[in-house]
């Protein structure tokens, strides 16, 4: 149990910012007292799934102001009418949208500036844009297979880049970065997707490095979410491979999940936990030990009755 004054603020690539009055906040034991002065956040590449239900847990506070970048303008009005039904009238909330393609190096640095402008700062950057192709290698689209890195992992660099030196020059702020668990582990039909994790997992760790190092006298702590399967339809018509023993996660969790790690100032957060056992075994067990265990486990098959993710369709559809 801990106190937090002051104003909030979560930033990231398709942005939400926000700013609130928090009072007292239920937080794991191992959490430590943090002083929170705004919270405007950017939320990934999209409206659904986490990233809407990390909006919803930031827009809890009575009084707010919160802006949210999103390459669908649909899916920002969809957030905008979440965020005013979650506030209610228990205080006035005011939402500001963004319509930017983080895959684009140029659009990154826009709206980084833009949020600037509007918000005046930014404290907490969430970077968690992510798309899936779930085609094997052979099968794979170079130019799709392009636009994942840029996605899942350069705007992450970009966004990070462009509001870094604001951090810097105030001397504190957090970067929070969504991988996955698939960052450790590799899986059939995601050679690109689990590569472009494992990338942003060393990525998020030599930054952390970085700061300790080349910039000591801030205090800008780095938070990298891995989080096992979630059912949000980016996976879509695929399950657990293991559904009665590791259910899929439900956003709603792994955005309250996301938010204590932040105010915990946590490093690497696996969701869930099991995930470490399977890390610690693929570093003991010898490779045709762990190769028949993620057979037993379904693992290498996961991927076969991929049908797309929801946003894919949706594009399909409007074409």
């Amino acid at each position: 149990h801990a106190r937090h004054r002051g104003r909030a603020v979560f930033p990231c690539p398709p942005a939400l910012l926000v700013r609130h009055q928090l009072g007292p906040v239920l937080l794991p034991l191992r959490c430590t007292e943090a002083q929170i002065d705004s919270w405007p956040g950017c939320h990934g590449n999209g409206s659904r799934g986490r990233h809407r239900s990390a909006d919803l847990r930031s827009a809890r506070p009575p009084r707010l102001s919160c802006g949210r970048l999103d390459i669908s303008s649909e899916g920002l009005e969809a957030t905008r009418r979440l965020v005013a039904e979650a506030c209610g009238s228990s205080g006035s909330a005011q939402f500001e949208s963004f319509i930017c393609d983080v895959a684009s190096r140029e659009a990154c640095y826009s709206v980084a500036k833009e949020t600037l402008n509007r918000m005046g700062r930014v404290d907490i950057v969430v970077n968690n844009a992510g798309i899936v192709q779930g085609k094997t290698l052979l099968d794979s689209d170079d130019d799709k297979t392009e636009k994942l890195y840029r996605v899942n992992l350069l705007s992450h660099y970009w966004i990070t880049k462009a509001l870094l030196p604001h951090m810097l020059s105030r001397g504190s702020g957090h970067l929070f970065y969504t991988a996955s668990c698939t960052a450790w582990m590799g899986a059939s039909r995601l050679t690109d997707y689990t590569a472009s994790k494992a990338a942003d997992l060393i990525f998020t760790e030599s930054l952390q490095s970085e700061l300790r190092s080349c910039y000591p006298n801030a205090r800008i702590p780095v938070t990298t979410l891995c989080p096992y399967l979630i059912r949000t339809g980016m996976f879509q018509g695929c399950n657990s491979p293991i559904e009665w023993l590791f259910p899929s996660l439900d956003p709603a969790y792994v955005a309250d999940r996301a938010v204590a790690a932040i105010l915990a100032e946590e490093s690497v957060v696996a969701l869930p936990r099991f995930v470490y056992i399977f890390v610690a075994l693929k570093a003991i067990l010898p490779n045709p030990a762990y190769e028949a265990m993620q057979h037993l486990g379904n693992i290498d098959r996961f991927m076969a009755p991929f049908v797309g993710s929801v946003s894919a369709a949706i594009k399909s559809k409007a074409k």
